[in-house]
C-alpha cells in the first residue's frame, strides 16, 4: 500500500545571475525538440549535494529524496530555457605549470546567459502536509545565497541564480483525490512564503568574501576574439560583452582574474620555496592529457565575473609592427575598444574562498594560505603591479584600487610618486600571511 497522504506541487522560477554551462565538448544540452534544457538530474544533483552536507545530523528529513535502500518521493521535470541567443566565450587555453597560456591553443564555450528563466516544476509525495516544506525553504535559501548552483564552471562565477518567485499546490488525498487525477492548472497555484533572512545565510561552508573596489583609469582590454560585424569598422576587435544587459555590456570573466590570482599565487610560493602543490589543492587541477595521473580537483576559490558597467568605451587606434623588421607594416591598422572608468566611477571584483564547516587543521592551514594569496593577489591588482586582459605591454589593464574588504575588514589604497600602499588592520590580516612563513620555514629545515 502506498503510504503517502498527501502532494505538494511547486514551481520554482529562477533568474540566471551569471552565464550557464550545461554539457559537453559537443556543445549545451538540448532535449528531443531541440530545445536547451537544464536536467532535472543536475538540478537534483546540486540541490542533493547541498542538503546532504547541511542536514549530514538529520538524514531522516532528507527520505523523501530517496537513498540505496528507498525510492525517492520527489519528482522534477526538466527545464526548458527559452534564450534568443547563446553567450559566446572565447578563451586561452592556460599551463598550470608555466601560468601562461599555451601557443595557439584557442577554446570555445557556448552557454546560457545571465539573464535568462529558468522554471523548476516539480511533485512531492509527502507522508504529511509540511513535510516537503523544509526541504522546499533550504532549496531556496541555497540558491540565493550562492550554495546552490548549476553546470560546469562554478568557481570561475558561473551557474549562478536567484528565486525570483515560488508557488506550491497541495492535495490531501484522503479528501481531494480526484483533483490528484484531473491535473493542476496554473491558476491553482500560492505563493509560498519562506525566510530568506539573515538568519538563514548558507550554514554549510566557512566563507572569506573579498571585494575589490577600483577604477581602471589608462583602459581594460579583454578581447572576445572576434571583430564587429560593422562595414566601416572591419578591423574593431570586440570585447567580451556581457548579454545580461540589453546593451551588452563589456565584462571581465571570473576566469581571467582567477587565473591571474592563481599565477600570482604559484610566484609567491616558489619566492618562498613553498611547495607549489598547495596552489592545485586551493584552486583545483584540471588533467592536462590522459597520461596525466594527477586526479581532477574542484578549487576552494570562486570569482564573479566582473561587470563593467560603469565605464566608459573608447575607441583606440594602433599601427602594426612587423617582428623581424622593426618596422610598421603598410596598411595594417588596429582598432581597439577599451573600457575605461571617469568621473570618479569604480568598478568592484567579488571572489570568495568557500571550505565545509566540518574541516581538519590541515584543510585550515589551507584556507588561511587561500586567504593569504588571494588577498596578496588583488592587493597587488589594485596597486597597478597585476595587470589583466590584453595588451598590457602598453599600458593596459592597470588598476588603481581604491579599498580591498575581506571578512568586514577595510584596507584603504594610496598613491605616492608612482607606487601604492595599503593601510588597515594589520594584525587580522598578518594571522593569514604568518600561514605562508610558517609552511615555508618548515620546509626550509
Amino acid at each position: 500500500m502506498n503510504p503517502m497522504k498527501h502532494v505538494v506541487y511547486a514551481k520554482l522560477e529562477l533568474e540566471c545571475e551569471s552565464a550557464l554551462h550545461i554539457g559537453g565538448e559537443d556543445g549545451l544540452l538540448k532535449n528531443g525538440e531541440y530545445q536547451y534544457i537544464l536536467p532535472a538530474t543536475s538540478f537534483m544533483g546540486a540541490t542533493r549535494e547541498y542538503l546532504e552536507r547541511k542536514h549530514q545530523d538529520n538524514q531522516d528529513l532528507l527520505k523523501i529524496l530517496g537513498n540505496n535502500d528507498d525510492n525517492g518521493r520527489l519528482f522534477i521535470e526538466d527545464a526548458i530555457l527559452k534564450i534568443d541567443e547563446l553567450e559566446v566565450r572565447k578563451g586561452l587555453v592556460i599551463d598550470p605549470d608555466r601560468g601562461s597560456n599555451e601557443d595557439e591553443k584557442l577554446f570555445t564555450t557556448f552557454n546560457i546567459p545571465a539573464g535568462t528563466t529558468v522554471m523548476i516544476k516539480m511533485e512531492a509525495q509527502c507522508l504529511h502536509e509540511k513535510e516537503f516544506d523544509e526541504i522546499l525553504e533550504d532549496i531556496c535559501n541555497g540558491i540565493d545565497n550562492g550554495g546552490i548552483s548549476f553546470g560546469a564552471k562554478k568557481t570561475n562565477g558561473q551557474g549562478k541564480c536567484k528565486v525570483k518567485s515560488i508557488e506550491v499546490f497541495r492535495i490531501d488525498l484522503e479528501k481531494d483525490f480526484a483533483k490528484y487525477v484531473e491535473g493542476v492548472g496554473d491558476e491553482d497555484y500560492q505563493p509560498f512564503v519562506y525566510d530568506n533572512s539573515e538568519s538563514k545565510a548558507n550554514v554549510d561552508a566557512v566563507d572569506d568574501i573579498f571585494v575589490l573596489t577600483t577604477a581602471i583609469p589608462q583602459g581594460l582590454l579583454v578581447k572576445d576574439g572576434e571583430r564587429h560585424q560593422d562595414p566601416d569598422n572591419p578591423k574593431l576587435m570586440n570585447l567580451s560583452r556581457n548579454m545580461m544587459h540589453n546593451n551588452n555590456t563589456p565584462y571581465i570573466p571570473g576566469s581571467t582574474i582567477k587565473g591571474m590570482v592563481r599565477a600570482n599565487s604559484d610566484r609567491i610560493c616558489r619566492f618562498l620555496e613553498i611547495n607549489p602543490v598547495i596552489v592545485e589543492e586551493i584552486f583545483g587541477y584540471s588533467k592536462k592529457d590522459r597520461t596525466d595521473e594527477r586526479i581532477n580537483t574542484r578549487g576552494h576559490v570562486i570569482v564573479d565575473d566582473c561587470d563593467l558597467g560603469n565605464c566608459v568605451t573608447i575607441t583606440r587606434n594602433r599601427i602594426k609592427i612587423d617582428r623581424w623588421q622593426g618596422g610598421t607594416i603598410k596598411g595594417a591598422l588596429l582598432k581597439n575598444e577599451l573600457c575605461c572608468t571617469k568621473e570618479g566611477n569604480t568598478v568592484t571584483i567579488k571572489a570568495v574562498i568557500r571550505y565545509p564547516v566540518e574541516h581538519d587543521s590541515t584543510e585550515e592551514l589551507r584556507r588561511k594560505q587561500a586567504v593569504a594569496l588571494v588577498f596578496l593577489g588583488l592587493r597587488d591588482m589594485g596597486a597597478g603591479y597585476l595587470p589583466l586582459g590584453s595588451e598590457t605591454t602598453v599600458g593596459y589593464g592597470r588598476f588603481e584600487g581604491k579599498k580591498l574588504e575581506i571578512n568586514g575588514y577595510t584596507y584603504t589604497f594610496s598613491f605616492e610618486n608612482g607606487r601604492a600602499s595599503l593601510s588597515g588592520d594589520e594584525s587580522y590580516i598578518q594571522a593569514f600571511l604568518d600561514s605562508l612563513k610558517e609552511v615555508a620555514n618548515d620546509e626550509k629545515n
